[in-house]
């Protein structure tokens, strides 16, 4: 069915909505010829509209020279001097092919069969039994879904350059996408990535990395890194089977010196897409594996992508001194190593995990920042063996029974547990060191 793939809101131009609207009633009708040649009628006046628009409204010195010399040649006659030149039909096509990414080679080759077709539903072309020319339904569709996906719902800055225009734009709206990446993803994907080719993709993929990753001597560059990455990850995430295959056959990829600024972006990435790590070659693993260490914790604690496996990674962190002890995590980094355990199926050891970093409290404030964020939501969760694990946790640590608030959190913690693992108070009295009232304002604390 025709609707299955066809939104006519999603092409450019309301008029080539319209001349669309009659291609479509000449296919439904079976009146193959006339779709063929409404068609052919419609892309190219769809070409020159967009062509028109750039012109106008962005001043597109590309567009001006291609409808300047399309518009001489439409007004000339034939070498015979005698009937109009027709051949500027195909000749816009070639300028477009040839100097614009509007259309690609093969979208080319489909246009230039598709006008002679045309020539053959339009004209007199008899054949060996003296019938006119009959396209097939099967022809006329495949040239009609092709059309509307590679040319008519495309927006008219193709024709000129996209990453310019594209990069601006991130660089008008990176503050209003700074901490809102959805947005931000369904923005590109929408005005830019949707409709664009694979060849262009690769193109501005390859443009941005190189902005972040290694135009270190321009200084717009180094402004605009944040925005950039996160177009980057953007574009991983849409396409990434294509862009794995890139970086793979590409060493320039690996063809640059990670510092530890560019480290910190590089796990941003491999943090957000499984599997990146791995496209890259061993040289740069190894340099990259150097300096993670010496990155902030919030960086360095979500390095699960070097493992050969989630089980090894734990291992390393719930028995890192350095980590648990001494570095505390943002909010962020905590839901995003919380989100990772969940995803992977390991609840439990993201619980055992969060009593053992809240056991590594090393100051009041550590204590009341680590309780919030990862000991107070998972309540509700914990078996009895892990709640023992818990009340060990704060008896033996004075920066947390000490604390203000430790009457109140232990207070959270017996009403959270009491009903549901069936405990009564002698339970909790054999850790002297842990204190709770039974009524409590949190105000108070």
């Amino acid at each position: 069915m025709i609707n299955t793939w066809f939104n006519e809101g999603n092409i450019y131009s309301p008029k080539t909505r319209i001349y669309f609207r009659e291609v479509i009633s000449s296919y439904n009708n079976e009146n193959f010829r006339s779709a063929i040649v409404m068609l052919y009628s419609t892309v190219i006046s769809d070409l020159i509209i967009k062509l028109q628009d750039l012109r106008d409204a962005d001043r597109d010195e590309k567009a001006t020279k291609i409808l300047s010399e399309i518009e001489e040649k439409r007004n000339s006659k034939s070498q015979n001097g005698t009937q109009y030149d027709s051949s500027w039909e195909r000749d816009i096509v070639t300028k477009i092919a040839k100097h614009t990414e509007l259309i690609e080679s093969h979208v080319k080759i489909k246009i230039d069969h598709l006008h002679d077709i045309r020539n053959l539903c339009s004209h007199p072309a008899l054949t060996s039994e003296f019938e006119l020319y009959q396209p097939t339904k099967e022809e006329t569709i495949a040239f009609i879904k092709e059309l509307y996906q590679e040319i008519l719902v495309k927006p008219p800055f193709y024709i000129g350059n996209v990453l310019d225009k594209l990069t601006d734009d991130l660089i008008m709206q990176k503050e209003n996408f700074r901490d809102d990446y959805d947005t931000l993803k369904f923005y590109l994907e929408k005005r830019y990535f949707y409709r664009m080719s694979d060849k262009m993709f690769i193109k501005v993929f390859k443009t941005l990395w190189k902005f972040v990753f290694m135009r270190d001597e321009n200084q717009q560059c180094i402004e605009n890194r944040d925005i950039n990455l996160k177009c980057i990850r953007v574009m991983l995430s849409l396409r990434k089977d294509l862009l794995f295959n890139e970086i793979k056959s590409d060493e320039s990829y690996n063809d640059f010196s990670p510092n530890h600024e560019k480290c910190e972006l590089l796990v941003d990435l491999f943090v957000s897409i499984p599997n990146l790590y791995n496209q890259f070659s061993a040289l740069l693993k190894d340099t990259f594996e150097t300096i993670l260490p010496d990155l902030p914790a919030r960086k360095n604690v979500l390095s699960w992508y070097i493992y050969n496996d989630f089980h090894e990674y734990y291992n390393w962190l719930i028995n890192d001194e350095e980590i648990n002890w001494e570095k505390g995590f943002s909010r962020s980094t905590v839901e995003t190593l919380k989100k990772f355990f969940l995803d992977n199926g390991m609840e439990v050891e993201w619980i055992d995990y969060s009593i053992k970093h809240f056991s590594k409290s090393f100051s009041f404030d550590s204590a009341d920042s680590r309780f919030n964020l990862i000991v107070s939501p998972l309540l509700d969760k914990i078996n009895k063996f892990q709640l023992d694990n818990l009340l060990n946790a704060i008896n033996d640590n004075n920066q947390i029974y000490l604390r203000r608030r430790s009457l109140y959190d232990n207070s959270q913690i017996v009403t959270a547990v009491s009903q549901r693992l069936n405990l009564d108070e002698t339970y909790f009295s054999k850790y002297e060191n842990f204190r709770y009232i039974k009524t409590v304002n949190e105000d108070e604390f």
